[in-house]
């Protein structure tokens, strides 16, 4: 039988963390600092990678979407377990969003297919044929912040 606790020492400073989570973010991406040598917003590459721009025949590589659904709820348990145990939303958020930099890293090294072509692979600066880090400039740049939402 659960005991849903109202009351008590720690009900209030629970409550102040709560509020406090609903006043700050944690936001993963690629932001407007990150570009590529000629100017190139790294945003704007990461996403016709992630989605894809048939018209253009370049397909869809996901990293971002499988990552999120993979982590969602180890994040939402992290959270939960952090703020019973008294963690600042600061250091709860700071801790979420470096987690989740790394397991984008990872999901970024982890695409293989589609294949690339063989000339998308002879116009590339390394000649690489491993999708999204010929030049490592996306997956350097994937980063965090944490926000007041105030």
């Amino acid at each position: 039988m659960a005991v849903k606790r109202t009351k008590g020492p720690g009900f209030a400073k629970l409550q102040a963390l709560v509020k406090g989570l609903d006043n700050s973010q944690a936001s993963v991406g690629f932001f407007d600092n990150a570009k590529y040598e000629d100017g190139t917003s790294v945003a704007y590459v990461a996403t016709i990678q992630e989605f894809g721009v048939p018209e253009k025949n370049i397909p869809p590589r996901p990293f971002m979407r499988p990552t999120v659904a993979a982590q969602l709820e180890g994040w939402k348990k992290f959270i939960a377990s952090s703020l019973k145990n008294g963690v600042s939303v600061e250091n709860i958020l700071n801790a979420v969003g470096s987690n989740a930099v790394g397991e984008i890293q990872k999901s970024i090294t982890a695409v293989t297919t589609p294949a690339l072509k063989a000339s998308t692979i002879k116009g590339r600066k390394n000649k690489t044929d491993k999708p999204l880090i010929d030049t490592q400039v996306m997956i350097n740049s994937v980063s965090y912040k944490v926000e007041s939402k105030d």
